[in-house]
C-alpha cells in the first residue's frame, strides 16, 4: 500500500502544469528539471527510495487511536492520551525483464503512546523475485503482545521465512494469504509498468499552480536543485480520480464522488543537478482534514500535530542482484507451529 501511495506521489508531485517559466542565470528552469526527472524515472529499470513517515497526535481514549475491543469508563474515554509514529520504508524494484523481476524491502517502525508502557518497535525485511521470496521480522510479538494480542512467535524471531506463494496455495489454510501476497508483489511491478500511462493522465491537468528553484542543495554526496511547489488541490483531485478509475479494482463510483481532497498542504523536490534524477521528496499533509475523511464522528475530538512523508536516498539502475538466504524455514512449516502454539495454549488456559 505504501509503496504504490510513494510511487504515484513521485510523479503525480512533480508533474508539468504550467507553473512559472523562468531561468536563475544559465541554470535550467524547473519546467526542464522536472521534465528530465519524469523522464529519467519513467525508463529506469531499477529503482530504490527509503519514505520516511511521521506523525504526532493527542486525543481522548475513544478517539479513532483507540484500541479496539477493549471497553473503558466514561473518566477514561475523557482521558487525553498522545501519540508519536515513526516508519520508514526502503524499497528496491528491479525489473530488467518480465523474467527478472526482483524485490528488496526493508520496514521500521516506531510507535509511542502516553498509555501504552512501552514503545512498539517492528522490523521487517523482504527480500526475492515474484516466484519466491524470504521475509525475516524482529519485534512483532512483542508489538502484538502490547496491543493485547499474545499469538505465539518466538519461533520465528529473527528467522528468515521463505514464501513461494505457488506452494503456500496448497495449504487449504494459507490459500488466502497465498493470493493476497502474489497479488501485492504483483501490482508494485504493475504499478511500474504503467508509470507512462499514469504520466500522460497526470499530463492532462494543471496541478503545479507555481514552482521555485530555491537555491542548491546536498542531498547525500549528490548536489541538487531544491524546488518548491504550489498545487491546485481542485487539479489534483481530477488527475487521482482518474488514475484511480483507470487503475484501481476497489474504487467505486461513491468513493470517486467523495474523495473531493488531496490533502496535500506543500511538496519539495530535490533534483541532481548533474543527472536531472530525482533524490528526494517531501509531501506535507494537512493532518486534521485528513484524519476527519477517515471517520468524522470517531475522530472529532482527535488532534494531530503533523502527518508528513520524506522519500530520500533515491537511486537509479544500480546493478542488483538477488541472493537467497543461507537458510529459511518454510511458511508452510512456521504456519503449523504458530497454530500448535497459539490453540495449545488457549486449551492450557481453559484447564483447571
Amino acid at each position: 500500500m505504501y509503496t504504490k501511495f510513494f510511487i504515484i506521489a513521485v510523479i503525480g508531485a512533480a508533474i508539468i502544469g504550467g507553473g512559472l517559466a523562468f531561468i536563475i542565470g544559465s541554470d535550467p528552469s524547473p519546467q526542464t528539471l522536472l521534465s528530465d526527472a519524469l523522464q529519467n524515472i519513467s525508463t529506469a529499470k531499477v529503482i530504490e527510495a527509503t519514505a520516511g513517515l511521521e506523525a504526532a497526535w493527542s486525543g481522548s481514549k475513544s478517539s479513532l487511536f483507540s484500541q479496539k475491543g477493549r471497553t473503558s469508563s466514561t473518566s477514561q474515554e475523557k482521558q487525553i492520551v498522545s501519540g508519536n509514529l515513526s516508519a520508514s520504508i526502503t524499497q528496491l524494484l528491479s525489473f530488467e525483464s518480465e523474467q527478472q523481476k526482483q524485490i528488496k524491502t526493508n520496514v521500521s517502525i516506531h510507535y509511542t503512546s502516553s498509555d501504552m508502557e512501552k514503545p512498539i518497535q517492528v522490523q521487517v525485511e523482504a527480500i526475492g523475485t515474484i516466484e519466491k521470496f524470504y521475509v525475516r521480522e524482529q519485534g512483532v510479538q512483542d508489538a502484538l503482545v502490547n496491543l493485547g494480542l499474545p499469538i505465539p512467535l518466538t519461533g520465528i524471531e529473527n528467522t528468515w521465512i521463505e514464501i513461494a506463494p505457488t506452494a503456500v496455495a496448497e495449504n487449504p489454510l494459507l490459500k488466502d494469504a497465498s493470493t493476497t501476497i502474489t497479488v501485492e508483489v504483483e501490482q508494485k511491478f504493475d504499478l511500474l509498468n504503467k508509470r507512462n500511462a499514469i504520466l500522460n493522465i497526470l499530463k492532462k491537468y494543471q496541478i503545479v499552480k507555481q514552482m521555485d528553484v530555491v537555491g542548491t542543495e546536498m542531498v547525500g554526496t549528490h548536489n541538487t536543485y531544491h524546488i518548491k511547489t504550489v498545487l491546485d488541490e481542485n487539479e489534483a483531485r481530477r488527475a487521482f480520480r482518474e488514475i484511480r478509475q483507470q487503475f484501481s479494482e476497489k474504487a467505486s463510483s461513491t468513493e470517486m464522488q467523495q474523495d473531493n481532497k488531496t490533502h496535500i498542504k506543500s511538496l519539495d523536490v530535490w533534483i541532481d543537478v548533474a543527472s536531472h534524477e530525482f533524490r528526494a521528496i517531501t509531501i506535507l499533509f494537512n493532518p486534521n482534514t485528513l484524519v476527519n475523511e477517515v471517520d468524522k464522528e470517531k475522530t472529532k475530538d482527535l488532534t494531530v500535530q503533523n502527518f508528513d512523508i520524506k522519500i530520500r536516498d533515491m537511486k537509479y539502475n544500480e546493478p542488483f542482484t538477488f541472493t537467497p538466504p543461507s537458510s529459511a524455514r518454510k511458511l508452510e512449516d512456521v504456519f503449523g507451529e504458530i497454530m500448535q502454539g497459539l490453540f495449545g495454549g488457549i486449551m492450557n488456559e481453559k484447564k483447571p
